[in-house]
């Protein structure tokens, strides 16, 4: 999933947990999934291997490491085909290129905040809205790119999950909260909006209904 390199490059080959961590993955990603699909705040409780041994690494540290022996614009593609052929998506007939760069855009978003610390500045949330509103007016039904979030979350999770080295892991499970928080913020502007927009639109259809019974 996360691939640090060109194709077929042994070196830079897909990362893939070992077996003895493959349960420990699926376990992390059941739960962080049950929960996000619950609508309830991701908190992980499980347990984890002795690392006291290992060198102690932060939630920042590990997501940069990965980031940087990752090929991200390929990933960007690979994120993009988890909602590219969605019937509900097609019907819309969107740019690929254009929605691509989105996909691209809100990586290096999230990617910041987990590495850094700094969520969505005001200005990026205002993309958002912006982002928002114009698919609001151009109809778009109002979970589309919700849903559209989520199931890129997940595969960005499982993904990260699965780059991870053995004394990586226990600090990565620390994201889960921060990457499904993002998802939360970005629903959260996209329902707000779709509701401005729908206002005036009730508004104006009332008042024609009122001056019709005047009529």
């Amino acid at each position: 999933l996360f691939r640090s390199g060109a194709p077929g490059d042994p070196e830079r080959s897909p990362l893939q947990p070992t077996p003895e961590h493959a349960g420990y993955t699926r376990e992390a990603v059941q739960r962080v999934t049950a929960h996000f699909l619950l609508g309830g705040t991701v908190h992980l409780h499980i347990e984890r291997r002795d690392t006291s041994r290992m060198e102690v690494l932060s939630r920042g540290e590990v997501v940069r490491r990965i980031v940087e022996r990752t090929d991200f614009d390929g990933f960007a593609d690979r994120l993009l085909d988890t909602f590219w052929d969605r019937p509900e998506f097609q019907q819309l007939r969107p740019p690929r290129e254009q929605v691509r760069a989105w996909v691209r855009w809100n990586l290096d978003v999230v990617t910041r905040w987990l590495i850094e610390g700094r969520p969505p500045s005001d200005s990026e949330l205002e993309v958002f809205r912006e982002h928002a509103r114009a698919r609001a007016v151009e109809g778009t039904p109002a979970d589309i790119v919700p849903a559209n979030f989520r199931s890129g979350a997940r595969f960005a999770w499982r993904a990260l999950l699965e780059a991870a080295t053995e004394d990586e892991r226990p600090a990565l499970l620390e994201s889960a909260d921060l990457l499904f928080e993002y998802v939360d913020r970005v629903s959260r502007i996209y329902a707000e909006v779709y509701a401005e927009v729908a206002s005036p639109a009730v508004a104006t259809a009332e008042e024609a209904g009122a001056r019709a019974l005047l009529a």
